[in-house]
């Protein structure tokens, strides 16, 4: 409405691949379709009042200038780097040959916008340099997370718009990131980034570049709730826990003398120990699911699972009553069962992956989410939770979250909690 209002006359919106066909419905109800495009491939006009893009095929379209040259590292050999080009030639040939460069957008929406945190990734400095090389000054960032698990990755979103915070990146880092450089035995110097810090005053100087909505302000009164259920391992799956987890600390020579950042960072990685603990959960999950559809034979529940094993299982368990989404389905597979859990009342239960079904979807059908296991992301974990609760939601929205009682299942749980409470104090509602 706002990119509406502002009277732009070439409008570019960057969105997921699942989101391009909402975007083009949402502006279809104030703008004639045939004014819409969506790019698709390397099929893209740009003749039209709004163009739509997703992330994968950016670099179909524009290219940063980058150009490779020698340097000499370390240890005094040369080795290749690439750098952005500083040849007018090349850089001119580059922006005549890109589409997205010479159709002249006056205005670009980029949803999802936390998916460019990371400043080396090929879709953020292609975007980087496309706004900041094309002098658009219109841009709107869009997203329910703005504050990642790191605090650099804020700072890198921030630096897409110009935002005065990000004109000196080592002073962000030192005030904001905890970071401190150590000297290595042979006496290099490198940064490490501790705990974000300072979170008060850096709110203080980003609050004029974002504006934080909540259903309320649109005059949805319903609510969110959360609960937190524990798990005690019984004996028998204590002892495979415990196998699987000495095995891994076997293969990885690991130190067991570990922190518990370090334990939690190995845990992540032991991809074995969290899928068993996720399929160890399954059995709990179907009992309160059922529980649920039990009490009301009107309601739906969505739940929401990290591996494929544990989703065929619970899916099993509802068959003929569930469908799946998993980041290996086509968008037509993935819309249909968006569709049929929406519109059909024989379909009462969504399963779906999180990395894949916790973006950009609206399940509103239900208004219960369970999680059989997380991944450790409360970026993730809260983008999951409202597909549920969403503008068109009736009901109060009723989250589930399920851990096991282990050391290590309460420390990840912690540090999730820990994550959301540093984005709460630094992403605030401004009162009108």
């Amino acid at each position: 409405m706002a990119a509406l209002a502002g009277g732009f006359k070439k409008i570019l919106v960057i969105t997921p691949a699942s989101l391009k066909i909402n975007w083009k419905r949402e502006f279809s109800l104030y703008e004639d379709e045939n004014n819409i495009e969506v790019a698709q491939g390397k099929s893209f006009v740009g003749d039209k009042m709004v163009t739509i893009i997703n992330y994968d095929i950016i670099q179909n379209y524009y290219e940063a200038p980058y150009e490779t040259y020698m340097e000499k590292n370390e240890d005094g050999i040369l080795v290749e780097k690439t750098r952005l080009s500083r040849n007018k030639e090349y850089i001119e040939k580059c922006m005549s040959e890109s589409k997205l460069f010479t159709t002249m957008f006056d205005c670009v929406i980029i949803d999802e916008a936390h998916k460019l945190g990371n400043k080396t990734s090929l879709r953020y400095k292609n975007i980087y340099d496309f706004l900041h090389r094309s002098g658009i000054q219109n841009v709107f960032l869009l997203t329910g997370t703005p504050f990642t698990n790191k605090l650099v990755n804020f700072y890198n979103v921030l630096r897409l718009i110009d935002a005065s915070i990000t004109q000196d990146y080592m002073t962000f880092m030192i005030r904001y990131c905890n970071a401190q450089q150590k000297k290595k035995r042979d006496g290099h110097k490198y940064w490490v980034m501790g705990e974000p810090q300072n979170l008060g005053e850096l709110y203080e100087k980003v609050k004029n570049v974002y504006q934080k909505l909540s259903l309320s302000d649109i005059g949805v009164t319903v609510e969110k709730n959360i609960d937190t259920r524990y798990y005690e391992l019984d004996g028998r799956q204590q002892r495979e826990y415990d196998r699987l987890w000495d095995d891994y600390v076997i293969e990885k020579e690991l130190d067991t003398n570990l922190s518990d950042a370090e334990l939690c960072k190995h845990l992540v990685e032991a991809t074995l120990v969290r899928k068993y603990l996720a399929e160890q959960m399954v059995p709990n999950t179907i009992e309160t699911v059922k529980g649920i559809l039990e009490d009301d034979e009107d309601e739906k529940v969505v739940v929401m699972c990290n591996f494929i094993d544990e989703m065929e299982s619970i899916a099993e368990a509802f068959k003929g009553k569930a469908v799946v989404y998993n980041g290996d389905m086509s968008e037509k597979k993935k819309q249909s069962a968006v569709d049929s859990f929406q519109n059909d009342k024989k379909t009462r239960v969504f399963v779906g992956q999180i990395n894949a079904a916790g973006v950009g979807i609206t399940l509103t059908a239900g208004h219960y989410l369970v999680f059989n296991s997380i991944n450790y992301s409360s970026t993730d974990l809260k983008q999951a939770e409202d597909r549920i609760f969403r503008i068109t939601s009736d009901k109060d929205a009723n989250i589930i979250y399920q851990s096991f009682t282990d050391d290590i299942s309460m420390r990840v749980m912690d540090i999730v909690n820990t994550k959301s409470e540093m984005a709460d104090e630094l992403i605030k509602k401004k009162s009108m």
